[in-house]
This record gives structure tokens, sequence and C-alpha cells, in this order.
């Protein structure tokens, strides 16, 4: 199972709400079923500020968590979730966080595996 969250409005989720998804034509074209793929309705980004992605989480949890938990109700045996996510900006590090903490609550025992991406300068 992968999910791909985004708080911005960007050409991704244009293209996805258009009905002609890129990504079925990608190299990694079985890594995202259409409806794992979160954009959110604000389209404004988190604007790199941790607080604001966090803030953010809260509106959008029903929706990320209704995701994961059909993805969870179809594994045969959930041993742990894997989350890939920026630890500069909003989304990944602030939004990233909020998840992480409403999974731990929600699903017991809760076992992340976790990786950082950080941006060179």
């Amino acid at each position: 199972m992968a999910l791909r969250v985004l708080l911005r409005g960007s050409t991704v989720c244009s293209i996805i709400r258009s009905g002609f998804c890129l990504i079925a034509y990608a190299i990694h074209a079985n890594l995202y079923n259409p409806e794992n793929i979160f954009c959110s309705k604000d389209g404004g980004g988190a604007g790199n500020n941790w607080a604001n992605g966090y803030t953010q989480g809260e509106k959008v949890y029903e929706d990320i968590i209704d995701m994961i938990d059909r993805e969870a109700d179809g594994s045969d045996s959930l041993e742990g979730f894997m989350l890939l996510h920026s630890i500069a900006g909003g989304t990944g590090s602030g939004l990233g966080s909020f998840v992480l903490e409403n999974l731990n609550d929600r699903f017991v025992p809760f076992l992340p595996n976790k990786f950082a991406a950080i941006r060179k300068s």
C-alpha cells in the first residue's frame, strides 16, 4: 500500500482531478492507486511552516485516516507502517508529525518505520 498526501494544489493534483493520470504511464504505475492520492481542497500548502502543516493535518485527518483504514482493512497481516517524509517545510514535517501521533493512538501496537528526506542546499 502506498499513499500520497499533498496539501498544495499542484500540477499532479490537477492532472489527477482532470481524469488524465500521468502516474498510469510512469515506470512506477502500480505504486499509487489513484484513490490513495490525497490533494487538499484548500490548495494553499503548508507554506514551509511546521505549525501550519500540523494545523492543516487536523482539518484533513479524517480523509487521510479513511485511506489508511481502507488499505489496512485489505491487508492480511498488518505489521506496521513506513512513512517517508521531509523534515523541512510544513507538509512533510508538520502534517507528518500529526499523522504519526494519531496513527500511534489508533493502531496498537504501532510499529513505525520513518525515513526523513533532507534537502541538500
